[in-house]
C-alpha cells in the first residue's frame, strides 16, 4: 500500500523521531563540565561548616567525578579531626548539595538488594583468617580490635557457646579493625596481618 506523502510527513516522521528518542535517550545528553577549583574549594568550606569539622587543613578532597547523566558531580572528602569520610553531590548549576541521589528510573528495592549483595561480596575479597566450612550456609565477618574488652567478651562467647555447636553451619571470617583510642591495637593488628599474609592458619595461634 502506498501512503500519501502528506501522511508520511505528518505521522511517520514524528513517530520515527519518538522511537529513536526512546531507543537512544542519551544521544543528546548534556556535556557535563567538572566544577572549577574555586567551586570545589567553596564546597569544601561548606562541608567544614556543615559537619562542624576543624579546619581546611584537616580535610582532603579524595575523589571528584561525574555522578550521572544529569550532570550531578560526586565529591568525596576525608576529614582527619574527627576521622570520617563525607560524600556529597553537587547540582549541575553548582549551587546545591545533597548527601544522596535517588534515581527514579531504578526500583529502590532492586537497588537496595544490589548494594547489599555488593557489600556482602566485598567482605569475602582478600585473605582473612577463618574457621568453619567454606560452604557453610552462614558466613559471619567479624570486625574486631585486639585491645577492645567488648570484642574479647564476644570472642569468648563465640568460642564457648556458638562455634562448638554450629561449626558445621557457620563460617567465621576475622577482620582487623583497630580503634584509634587503643594505643597498641594497631601494632597488634599489623602483626596479625603479617602472619595472615604468610600463613593464614597460623593467625589463631598468634
Amino acid at each position: 500500500m502506498n501512503l500519501p506523502e502528506h501522511y508520511l510527513k505528518a505521522v511517520m516522521v514524528p513517530l520515527m523521531a519518538s522511537v529513536l528518542a526512546f531507543m537512544f535517550p542519551f544521544a543528546n545528553a548534556q556535556q557535563c563540565n567538572a566544577p572549577s577549583n574555586d567551586k570545589q574549594l567553596k564546597v569544601e568550606k561548606y562541608v567544614i561548616s556543615k559537619y562542624k569539622l576543624s579546619s581546611l587543613a584537616d580535610v582532603i578532597l579524595t575523589e571528584a567525578k561525574q555522578a550521572n547523566d544529569a550532570c550531578f558531580w560526586l565529591l568525596k572528602f576525608e576529614a582527619s579531626s574527627p576521622k570520617r569520610e563525607i560524600a556529597v553531590y553537587l547540582s549541575p548549576d553548582g549551587n546545591y548539595l545533597t548527601p544522596e541521589l535517588n534515581d527514579t528510573r531504578i526500583d529502590p528495592q532492586i537497588e537496595e538488594n544490589r548494594i547489599r549483595k555488593q557489600n556482602a561480596d566485598s567482605l569475602l575479597v582478600g585473605i582473612s583468617p577463618e574457621v568453619g566450612r567454606k560452604d557453610a550456609p552462614v558466613t559471619i565477618a567479624l570486625f574486631s580490635d585486639f585491645e577492645c574488652p567488648y570484642c574479647k567478651r564476644f570472642a569468648e562467647m563465640l568460642e564457648k557457646d556458638y562455634l562448638p555447636q554450629e561449626k558445621n553451619h557457620i563460617r567465621l571470617l576475622f577482620k582487623n579493625y583497630p580503634l584509634p583510642m587503643h594505643p597498641w591495637a594497631m601494632a597488634a593488628a599489623e602483626m596479625a596481618e603479617c602472619v595472615t599474609l604468610q600463613k593464614p592458619e597460623e593467625f589463631w595461634k598468634v
